[in-house]
Protein backbone atom coordinates (compact mmCIF):
# COMPACT_ATOMS: atom_id res chain seq x y z
CA UNK A 1 0.00 0.00 0.00
CA UNK A 2 1.45 3.34 -1.01
CA UNK A 3 0.84 6.52 0.89
CA UNK A 4 0.43 9.71 -1.04
CA UNK A 5 2.32 12.62 0.46
CA UNK A 6 0.18 15.60 1.29
CA UNK A 7 1.30 18.78 -0.34
CA UNK A 8 2.17 21.70 1.98
CA UNK A 9 -0.91 23.55 0.79
CA UNK A 10 -3.16 20.57 1.51
CA UNK A 11 -1.57 20.13 4.93
CA UNK A 12 -2.25 23.80 5.71
CA UNK A 13 -5.84 23.43 4.53
CA UNK A 14 -6.32 20.37 6.75
CA UNK A 15 -4.78 22.22 9.70
CA UNK A 16 -7.03 25.23 9.05
CA UNK A 17 -10.07 22.96 8.87
CA UNK A 18 -9.06 21.33 12.16
CA UNK A 19 -8.57 24.73 13.77
CA UNK A 20 -11.93 25.95 12.50
CA UNK A 21 -13.68 22.88 13.85
CA UNK A 22 -12.22 23.38 17.34
CA UNK A 23 -12.55 27.13 17.73
CA UNK A 24 -14.60 30.11 16.73
CA UNK A 25 -14.80 31.10 13.05
CA UNK A 26 -11.53 32.58 11.81
CA UNK A 27 -11.31 35.81 9.89
CA UNK A 28 -8.32 37.83 8.81
CA UNK A 29 -7.87 41.55 8.98
CA UNK A 30 -5.12 43.53 7.35
CA UNK A 31 -3.39 46.45 9.01
CA UNK A 32 -1.52 48.68 6.60
CA UNK A 33 1.76 50.17 7.63
CA UNK A 34 4.40 52.57 6.42
CA UNK A 35 5.15 52.93 2.74
CA UNK A 36 7.22 50.02 1.49
CA UNK A 37 6.60 47.85 4.55
CA UNK A 38 4.45 44.74 4.08
CA UNK A 39 1.06 44.70 5.80
CA UNK A 40 0.48 42.66 8.93
CA UNK A 41 -2.29 40.10 8.60
CA UNK A 42 -3.84 38.86 11.82
CA UNK A 43 -6.84 36.99 13.09
CA UNK A 44 -8.32 36.81 16.58
CA UNK A 45 -6.80 34.53 19.21
CA UNK A 46 -9.40 31.85 19.96
CA UNK A 47 -10.07 32.59 23.64
CA UNK A 48 -13.02 30.62 25.02
CA UNK A 49 -16.23 32.41 25.91
CA UNK A 50 -17.26 32.94 29.50
CA UNK A 51 -20.34 31.29 30.93
CA UNK A 52 -22.95 33.86 31.76
CA UNK A 53 -23.70 34.18 35.44
CA UNK A 54 -26.15 36.47 37.19
CA UNK A 55 -24.91 39.67 35.55
CA UNK A 56 -27.22 42.34 34.22
CA UNK A 57 -27.46 42.77 30.45
CA UNK A 58 -25.17 45.81 30.60
CA UNK A 59 -22.55 43.96 32.64
CA UNK A 60 -22.70 40.97 30.31
CA UNK A 61 -22.36 43.21 27.24
CA UNK A 62 -19.26 44.75 28.81
CA UNK A 63 -17.77 41.30 29.52
CA UNK A 64 -18.41 40.13 25.95
CA UNK A 65 -16.92 43.32 24.47
CA UNK A 66 -13.85 43.01 26.71
CA UNK A 67 -13.34 39.38 25.67
CA UNK A 68 -13.55 40.32 21.98
CA UNK A 69 -10.98 43.08 22.59
CA UNK A 70 -8.68 40.50 24.24
CA UNK A 71 -9.08 38.16 21.26
CA UNK A 72 -8.12 40.91 18.83
CA UNK A 73 -5.24 42.15 20.97
CA UNK A 74 -3.68 38.70 21.33
CA UNK A 75 -4.12 38.10 17.59
CA UNK A 76 -2.23 41.32 16.84
CA UNK A 77 0.53 40.38 19.30
CA UNK A 78 0.92 36.98 17.62
CA UNK A 79 1.17 38.65 14.20
CA UNK A 80 3.78 41.10 15.52
CA UNK A 81 5.85 38.23 16.92
CA UNK A 82 5.68 36.54 13.51
CA UNK A 83 6.94 39.77 11.93
CA UNK A 84 9.82 39.95 14.44
CA UNK A 85 10.73 36.32 13.68
CA UNK A 86 10.71 37.18 9.96
CA UNK A 87 12.91 40.23 10.55
CA UNK A 88 15.34 38.04 12.54
CA UNK A 89 15.63 35.71 9.53
CA UNK A 90 14.20 32.72 11.36
CA UNK A 91 12.04 31.38 8.46
CA UNK A 92 15.17 30.34 6.55
CA UNK A 93 15.99 27.70 9.16
CA UNK A 94 12.42 26.89 10.21
CA UNK A 95 11.23 23.29 10.12
CA UNK A 96 7.94 24.37 8.54
CA UNK A 97 8.02 24.29 4.75
CA UNK A 98 5.50 27.11 4.44
CA UNK A 99 7.78 29.48 6.35
CA UNK A 100 10.81 28.59 4.23
CA UNK A 101 8.84 28.81 0.98
CA UNK A 102 7.30 32.22 1.68
CA UNK A 103 10.40 33.51 3.52
CA UNK A 104 8.06 34.79 6.21
CA UNK A 105 7.05 33.34 9.54
CA UNK A 106 3.57 31.85 9.27
CA UNK A 107 3.80 29.15 11.93
CA UNK A 108 1.42 29.08 14.87
CA UNK A 109 1.31 27.03 17.99
CA UNK A 110 -1.89 25.16 18.77
CA UNK A 111 -4.18 26.95 21.18
CA UNK A 112 -3.01 26.09 24.70
CA UNK A 113 -5.28 24.69 27.35
CA UNK A 114 -3.46 26.71 30.02
CA UNK A 115 -3.87 30.00 28.10
CA UNK A 116 -0.16 30.82 28.40
CA UNK A 117 0.81 34.04 26.66
CA UNK A 118 4.10 32.39 25.65
CA UNK A 119 1.99 30.38 23.19
CA UNK A 120 1.73 33.57 21.12
CA UNK A 121 5.35 32.99 20.08
CA UNK A 122 5.99 31.28 16.74
CA UNK A 123 6.81 27.55 16.96
CA UNK A 124 10.47 28.15 16.05
CA UNK A 125 10.97 30.30 19.18
CA UNK A 126 11.40 28.66 22.59
CA UNK A 127 8.47 29.20 24.96
CA UNK A 128 10.02 31.10 27.83
CA UNK A 129 9.80 34.54 29.34
CA UNK A 130 13.19 35.62 28.04
CA UNK A 131 12.19 35.11 24.39
CA UNK A 132 8.66 36.45 24.95
CA UNK A 133 9.86 39.75 26.41
CA UNK A 134 12.79 40.00 24.01
CA UNK A 135 10.47 39.74 21.02
CA UNK A 136 8.08 42.19 22.68
CA UNK A 137 10.89 44.73 22.89
CA UNK A 138 11.73 44.16 19.21
CA UNK A 139 8.05 44.62 18.26
CA UNK A 140 7.79 48.09 19.83
CA UNK A 141 9.52 49.93 16.95
CA UNK A 142 7.23 48.16 14.48
CA UNK A 143 4.17 49.35 16.41
CA UNK A 144 5.56 52.91 16.53
CA UNK A 145 6.19 52.90 12.74
CA UNK A 146 2.66 51.67 12.06
CA UNK A 147 1.15 54.23 14.47
CA UNK A 148 3.11 57.06 12.84
CA UNK A 149 2.02 55.91 9.37
CA UNK A 150 -1.57 55.75 10.55
CA UNK A 151 -1.39 59.27 11.98
CA UNK A 152 0.03 60.60 8.72
CA UNK A 153 -2.74 58.91 6.74
CA UNK A 154 -5.44 60.29 9.04
CA UNK A 155 -6.47 56.92 10.43
CA UNK A 156 -7.61 56.94 14.05
CA UNK A 157 -5.15 56.01 16.79
CA UNK A 158 -6.36 52.83 18.47
CA UNK A 159 -3.63 52.80 21.12
CA UNK A 160 -5.91 54.51 23.67
CA UNK A 161 -8.70 51.99 23.21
Amino acid sequence: MTHARKSPRRRCEVQAADDAATSEPQYTRIEYGPEGEPPIAWDPWPLPDFVRGDQTDEQWASIVANRQYQRELFGIIRALYQRVATDRGMPGACTRRACRRTRACCGRRPFPRDHSVCSLLPPCVPMDDEHFFGMRDEARPIVLRFAAAGAEAGRPDWSNR
